[in-house]
């Protein structure tokens, strides 16, 4: 009987397909089965490269079956207690009887080259599985599914295939710990070095040691504060480091962005460069600013309306062709979900899919989000916290970092998004390697610049701000909101 594994619903192999017989090593099968009944350590060197659908003959995979529910049940594995099993769950019969064990046994002399042979019998399978994988694409792409979804399930598929060529193993604490201290060593010749991808903030990187590849990085506001601006002045600041990144803009047009990237470098005022009323000296500023944005490693893609599926497509394209190392999204909950009137349990899959995807690729993926409309309801001056998130009990448990933004006035009072105040806290409140911390940045209006290092020939007065102390949140952080924001309201220039 040909393996049933996962993916969807999926048929089983035809025992022939166009003449061909399905990829198969039978004689190694036996070999492996009979050097396991033989040899007591046998099942060790197998169990971590074989399972019971790495065998293509089903008496085959009934047996292995046996094996390991001996293991389980702490027995020795041999001809007595495996056929004693068999007869057990009343499958002695079906796979040819005791005659047929005793014979898996008697063919084998030596199970020297046992792990060789388990490799190859596990090579055969997923070549069977890469087959059914592929007839099931074409059943669902001529049954004309969605497209990006067939097209993220075969990749997702095949992946999962390919990644089982590469068995779970284990490294002593030796080579661990002399891969630590040989980075150690490099960082402590390099102190300008982060083990991570610098933000070019000081405060973070030194807080944080940058963002790290395999991390869901989590940057979240409420309307109108400058999560976009903030975001983007990080994914500039990586583009002028020569690190190749990528933005996935749902909200804004990729013009749009460019110009806040063009006001940045040339320093000529936001407002200015949007209305094209542009001074003779303002513009000379622009054009000079054009050759240094056009040879940044950046790359934007500006959809709307597309799924998990589609996102991760597009991310994975990025990587693939761009190289890039690290991708901002604008934001979670303008990703499409197809579990209506379910927005919280949408927003979990979303951003558990999101964090498998930063592991898979080794990227730190930098999402935006909003937070819900009961942030504003206890008023101004309420300091936002993680419970406040869209969908927060699923991001707080995917995200490695959650930087939560709000403004503040001058004697540390939360403000709101009406208020001109230049004080950003950049608020730390979910941190795996370190403790929630708060840092106080400068805004400058005019190019939408953020300091947190501000220089002392800065056209803006600045004063210290206060922050505020943050009250913990109650037992409310997996409470479910599905109230819509509008991410326009307010009359600030983000």
């Amino acid at each position: 009987m040909p393996p049933t594994n996962t993916y969807r619903n999926k048929p089983a192999i035809s025992p022939t397909l166009q003449g061909y017989v399905p990829p198969q090593a039978t004689d190694l099968e036996a070999a492996v089965l009979g050097a396991v009944m033989l040899e007591k350590e046998a099942f060790e060197v197998v169990a971590g490269i074989l399972k019971p659908d790495s065998f293509y003959l089903d008496a085959h995979q009934k047996i292995y079956q046996s094996f390991l529910q001996l293991h389980q049940d702490g027995y020795p594995i041999d001809l007595l207690t495996v056929t004693e099993q068999l007869r057990k769950t009343g499958v002695l019969e079906t796979v040819g009887g005791a005659f047929f064990v005793t014979k898996l046994t008697n063919d084998v002399t030596t199970g020297a080259h046992i792990q060789a042979h388990a490799r190859i019998v596990h090579e055969k399978y997923m070549l069977r599985e890469a087959i059914r994988q592929s007839h099931l694409i074409i059943q669902r792409a001529y049954e004309q599914d969605d497209c990006f979804e067939v097209v993220e399930g075969a990749i997702t598929a095949l992946s999962t295939t390919l990644s089982q060529a590469t068995k779970v193993s284990y490294v002593s604490i030796k080579d661990v710990a002399t891969e630590v201290v040989l980075e150690l060593e490099h960082l402590q010749q390099h102190p300008e070095q982060s083990p991570g991808l610098p933000t070019g903030y000081n405060s973070i990187d030194k807080l944080t040691g940058g963002f790290m590849p395999g991390h869901l990085i989590v940057i979240a506001a409420r309307p109108s504060v400058g999560k976009t601006a903030f975001a983007i002045s990080i994914n500039e600041n990586m583009a002028v480091q020569d690190i190749p990144n990528g933005i996935v803009t749902l909200e804004m047009k990729d013009s749009e962005l460019v110009k806040r990237v063009f006001s940045r470098q040339s320093k000529v005022g936001n407002t200015a460069i949007t209305k094209g009323r542009l001074s003779p000296a303002e513009h000379q500023q622009v054009m000079a600013s054009y050759k240094k944005i056009a040879a940044f490693p950046l790359w934007l893609c500006d959809v709307r309306g597309i799924d998990i599926h589609e996102l991760k497509s597009i991310i994975r394209k990025m990587v693939r062709e761009k190289g890039i190392k690290i991708v901002f999204i604008d934001y979670l909950q303008l990703i499409r979900h197809s579990l209506f009137g379910k927005e919280v349990e949408s927003l979990s899959i979303i951003t558990s899919e999101l964090k498998i995807l930063a592991q898979e690729l080794d990227i730190p993926i930098v999402l935006l989000s909003q937070l819900n409309r009961d942030s504003t309801k206890a008023g101004s001056k309420t300091v936002p916290t993680l419970d406040q998130l869209r969908g927060s009990g699923s991001i707080e448990q995917d995200a490695d970092m959650v930087i939560i933004l709000y403004r503040v006035d001058d004697d540390g009072n939360v403000v709101d998004n009406k208020h001109h105040s230049n004080n950003l806290i950049v608020s730390l409140q979910k941190f795996r390697n370190g403790k929630p911390t708060d840092l106080t940045f400068k805004i400058d209006y005019n190019t939408q610049m953020f300091y947190d290092d501000v220089p002392d020939n800065h056209p803006i007065s600045f004063t210290q701000a206060k922050v505020p102390k943050v009250e913990k949140p109650g037992a409310g952080i997996f409470r479910n909101y599905y109230e819509k924001d509008n991410d326009n309201t307010g009359d600030m220039p983000f």
